[in-house]
């Protein structure tokens, strides 16, 4: 493995646009991956609209307080949230070897978020592996890519929830409240190079690809985990200011800015659910009842999930445009 090169400010040379094993990919797709495409994205639409369906089939009757211009408030700051998130992810995988402009980047990351709605997830996985790879990005790089996001994102999350549950006054003087210090230490245990690189020399086979990524030093993932953490400071206020948008908020607490956090690291722990729906409400909900009645904070993190499903539509299909208008010359 070649040596990782130092600042987040310059991208590696681009390669010509070959696979791992070294021959030409094709200019364009073949009919056979296309419909693959085609089948997949319909797929992932069918479980998507069910599940937003389901979710606000299971409002509850509140007493609505509705306040438009936070709600369009909330709308911007998930928009915010996603894009950084988006171009975080771009950043780990020039690190890790590969390169990829900003909007193309922005539209692979939009498009393989639908894909998650799809049981199991693995679609999300193929997906952005895919289109990176349509990019002149290696399947191992992009996979690398991956799974250092995924290892930042939940540790992050994980951290951000533990400081939820250290802020809860039915936990003081418990011994699991310090208990739950030992867990930073297996978060950064999953940021090591060394479980990286097992990783993704285990899974690029499966994707017939030979591992050529490059290993991220643990200084500079703590970088990302400080990127990551302020990205989910935005989805909190993001989260808040909905919930404020439908019914006052009694106050901004430490755990209205982490229900977002917390959501997220329950919807990975139920992974086999597509998108996390419903394990992902009810922890987002446990969290809001600080500053709310149950109900309400239900309501909430169900109307959060539909905006979020909203603006990860809008950020597919419009960046998507984006790159195919400007690949055309403006």
């Amino acid at each position: 493995m070649s040596a990782p090169r130092s600042g987040l400010g310059t991208d590696p040379p681009v390669s010509a646009r070959r696979t791992d094993a070294g021959a030409p990919l094709p200019p364009n797709l073949p009919s056979t991956r296309r419909v693959l495409v085609a089948v997949a994205a319909s797929l992932a639409a069918i479980f998507l609209v069910a599940g937003v369906i389901s979710s606000v089939a299971g409002l509850p009757e509140i007493a609505w307080d509705v306040r438009p211009g936070w709600i369009v408030l909330s709308f911007g700051l998930f928009f915010g949230a996603q894009l950084s998130h988006a171009e975080l992810w771009r950043r780990v995988l020039r690190d890790a070897g590969g390169r990829v402009g900003p909007l193309p980047a922005q539209s692979i990351f939009a498009a393989s978020l639908l894909t998650r709605y799809v049981p199991t997830q693995i679609l999300m996985v193929v997906t952005r592996v895919g289109m990176s790879e349509r990019e002149s990005v290696p399947r191992s790089v992009a996979l690398t890519s991956i799974v250092y996001e995924f290892a930042l994102v939940v540790g992050t999350s994980i951290a951000l929830s533990l400081g939820f549950l250290f802020s809860l006054e039915r936990l003081e003087g418990s011994p699991l409240r310090f208990a739950l210090l030992l867990a930073p230490v297996a978060i950064l245990a999953l940021l090591h190079p060394w479980v990286i690189d097992l990783l993704s020399n285990r899974l690029a086979p499966r994707l017939g690809a030979r591992s050529a990524h490059r290993t991220i030093p643990v200084g500079r993932l703590l970088l990302y985990v400080a990127g990551y953490a302020a990205s989910f400071a935005i989805f909190g206020l993001a989260t808040a200011a909905f919930a404020h948008g439908i019914r006052p908020l009694d106050e901004l607490t430490f755990s209205v800015l982490t229900a977002y956090a917390v959501a997220y690291a329950s919807s990975v722990l139920a992974f086999l659910v597509p998108g996390g729906l419903g394990a992902r409400e009810a922890a987002m909900a446990s969290a809001l009842t600080t500053a709310m009645p149950f109900s309400v904070a239900l309501a909430a993190a169900i109307g959060v999930r539909v905006v979020q499903t909203v603006v990860e539509l809008v950020t597919a299909g419009g960046t998507a445009w984006l790159v195919r208008r400007s690949r055309r010359g403006g």
